[in-house]
């Protein structure tokens, strides 16, 4: 059973009270997405002078096989070096992550620096003459 995914909404106004001094409004909310695709959400805010804003947008919630692309090596790729940088991105935060290759951990509990969802994560890999498989978690 897939586990469901949240979305954190996070509102921020600021102004000036009488006094000049900067105050600050902060409304959160955290919505859970049932379904994967295209979800689109508005937000509708007001003040008490009924001053309203609406916000439109959308969000794209990927299935479980869609949250890592695998950029290199491509499928059934041949190669004449020793070894290959392995190449590929998460869409959503990584705490760590583990590499084997050929049943063998590589990489293990490795922990991303500086890397945020959608950037390119690159280990270079030893590989073995033949067939080599590799496996992520």
């Amino acid at each position: 059973m897939e586990r469901p995914c949240l979305f954190r909404i996070s509102l921020r106004r600021c102004g000036e009270d009488s006094g000049r001094n900067e105050m600050c409004k902060t409304f959160s909310t955290v919505l859970k997405l049932d379904s994967v695709g295209l979800i689109p959400y508005k937000i509708q805010v007001s003040d008490k002078a009924n001053h309203v804003v609406n916000v439109a947008s959308e969000i794209q919630r990927v299935a479980r096989d869609q949250a890592v692309d695998i950029e290199n090596p491509v499928n059934n790729s041949e190669t004449g070096s020793v070894s290959l940088s392995l190449k590929f991105r998460a869409w959503f935060d990584i705490a760590s992550y583990s590499i084997a290759s050929n049943m063998v951990d590589i990489v293990n509990g490795q922990i991303p620096e500086n890397k945020i969802a959608g950037d390119v994560i690159s280990e270079d890999i030893p590989i073995v003459i033949g067939y080599n498989q590799f496996n992520y978690h």
